[in-house]
């Protein structure tokens, strides 16, 4: 066995000696960095995959990954090829990430040639959405409900959230792909949003205004490109960390200057509205909304089906033992408890059915992310409530930090995979 494995390694890298080989190998990798950050792999995780690959295959190759572009160096540095693609991400597709792993280990392992494999990948690029656009409006409208339940809302708020929700899905997908329609979304969204809230408050009175609002927005909301981008810098990838930071942190003032528009117009309409106390759900009402959250993520983030064990799996864990640490110890704990946990279920996860960790992590991670409490920030400060929007914004900086923290912890008690 072991001689047949010696024959097949010798037999890749003769081949990848010579220039038709060469030519083969870098445009499978060229291919296949491209395709990784064009379905939502972070920056950190794709260069460690790349990296990976480029020692299977025994080349040399320095990789340099941002939110919108990635460059290849791939040979000896006095002999280098450079290869700069330009990359606008896409939506996060759990489905095509999964298919793209099983290409790498296959073209890695020489069960795979090398213009197979690029031809498998340009096929998973190229493959319509597994779920129609109507399917993930009505995945908007879901999240929407379950997130009113998660922050404290009642059925009747669910209700009005997930109508809003809709509306909100409907004007993203159709923005999709029109690239100065998509930079308005999420500003026109938060002013539709907060108006629709107020009004449904002015005629039924019982209602949560701001709830609804936030549920409403929860997709919009950029806490998973905030919590990445601190990830990133964790992992001392300064260049895409601070670019995705300041691009997470453009979308909260778009959304809190479309809520600030939005409330100014219905004090207008309507006048100011009362705030009401926010009562705590019950566990039956909890558990439906995190089930219900999970298949909206499951919808949202292209995952397939036969992966909603993990997005459930992930979203129950990371949501359980993150309220039970808040509830012991306060939100920083709690946020690193509940990443902890998750990312050690996402890694067993990952190595017992050999797929990526990020189908378990990206969605349990939504449930953690302080997205809100950013919005929450920028709302406060546009209020001319410095102080409160100022604390706000450290609390959201420091759940950030913790959930970084318990992911880099994770890693540490169940080791990854190499690849992905």
């Amino acid at each position: 066995m072991s001689r047949l494995t010696v024959d097949s390694t010798d037999a890749m890298q003769t081949l990848t000696e010579t220039p038709e080989g060469v030519r083969h190998r870098d445009a499978f990798v060229m291919t296949l960095a491209q395709a990784l950050h064009l379905f939502g792999t972070p920056a950190h995780r794709l260069e460690q995959a790349m990296s990976a690959v480029a020692r299977d295959l025994d080349m040399q190759m320095q990789i340099l990954a941002t939110p919108t572009s990635v460059t290849l160096a791939i040979g000896a540095l006095d002999n280098q090829r450079t290869f700069l693609m330009r990359v606008e991400p896409s939506s996060i597709n759990l489905a095509k990430l999964a298919d793209l792993h099983t290409v790498m280990e296959q073209v890695c392992s020489g069960t795979m040639e090398l213009p197979q494999g690029k031809q498998n990948i340009d096929a998973i690029v190229s493959r319509a959405s597994r779920y129609p656009r109507w399917l993930h409006a009505m995945a908007f409208a879901v999240s929407s409900a379950c997130a009113t339940v998660l922050f404290g809302g009642h059925l009747v708020d669910a209700a009005f959230a997930a109508t809003i929700g809709l509306l909100v899905g409907i004007l993203a997908i159709l923005s999709s792909g029109r690239l100065r329609l998509a930079t308005l979304v999420p500003a026109v969204g938060a002013a539709v949003a907060a108006i629709l809230a107020r009004t449904a408050a002015h005629y039924w009175p019982d209602l949560h205004p701001l709830v609804i609002t936030l549920a409403a927005l929860i997709v919009l909301l950029p806490g998973l490109s905030l919590t990445m981008g601190v990830n990133e810098l964790a992992h001392q990838h300064l260049v895409s960390g601070t670019a995705r930071l300041m691009g997470a942190f453009v979308v909260l003032l778009q959304l809190g200057l479309g809520v600030a528009a939005g409330w100014g117009v219905a004090n207008i309409l309507w006048g100011a509205s009362a705030t009401l106390a926010i009562e705590s759900p019950g566990i039956a009402l909890l558990v439906t909304a995190v089930l219900g959250a999970a298949i909206a993520f499951t919808i949202l983030f292209n995952a397939a089906p036969r992966d909603f064990i993990s997005v459930l799996s992930g979203a129950a864990v990371a949501y359980a033992a993150a309220r039970w640490g808040t509830a012991q110890f306060g939100p920083e704990f709690g946020a690193a408890f509940g990443a902890w946990s998750m990312g050690c279920l996402a890694n067993l996860l990952a190595r017992l059915r050999n797929k990526p960790a990020l189908i378990t992590i990206l969605p349990g991670i939504i449930l953690l992310v302080p997205g809100a409490m950013g919005f929450l920030s920028v709302q406060a400060i546009m209020s001319d409530e410095i102080g409160a929007g100022m604390q706000t914004g450290a609390t959201t900086i420091m759940v950030a930090i913790a959930l970084v923290v318990g992911l880099f912890l994770s890693n540490f008690t169940i080791s990854p995979r190499k690849l992905l």
